[in-house]
């Protein structure tokens, strides 16, 4: 694939949340690259969400099928993805490491919400850390 045909596929985020009969619901896909595993897509909006691009289609009620491409500027390389993803949530599709098809759990919920806490905590610290400097700087400013 050329990076032309790259970016007229849509972007992946545009596809979710993908909602399954059981009431499943599949919010974020997020991939790797082979070469430095750096991660593209995942739950939050941003930049990093141009370089995954493909489509999602439904053709089953069970199942999800993603055909997808992450493309790293680092390593110029473009990862493939394409998984069925069931509404159970667990994946299937060929292993990147070994090339034989495998089944994957998808991350529980407990993880989902540690790892959003962690980045909420993350952001008030930065967030802090900007606000004093901009206090320190006005004090600063008008004492002298």
């Amino acid at each position: 694939m050329t990076l032309v045909e790259f970016f007229r596929l849509p972007v992946l985020y545009s596809f979710f949340p993908c909602v399954f009969p059981n009431g499943a619901r599949l919010l974020s896909f997020t991939g790797q690259c082979w070469c430095c595993n750096k991660d593209f897509g995942g739950p939050q909006p941003g930049p990093h969400q141009e370089f995954l691009r493909g489509e999602i289609t439904h053709p089953i009620p069970k199942a999800y099928i993603v055909h997808a491409w992450a493309w790293c500027k680092d390593c110029d390389l473009m990862t493939p993805f394409h998984y069925h993803i069931h509404d159970d949530l667990t994946m299937t599709g060929r292993s990147p490491k070994t090339g034989e098809w495998a089944r994957w759990r998808s991350r529980s919920w407990k993880d989902t919400v540690e790892a959003d806490l962690q980045t909420f905590e993350n952001f008030i610290w930065t967030s802090w850390d900007y606000l004093e400097d901009f206090v320190l700087s006005v004090f600063k400013y008008f004492k002298s």
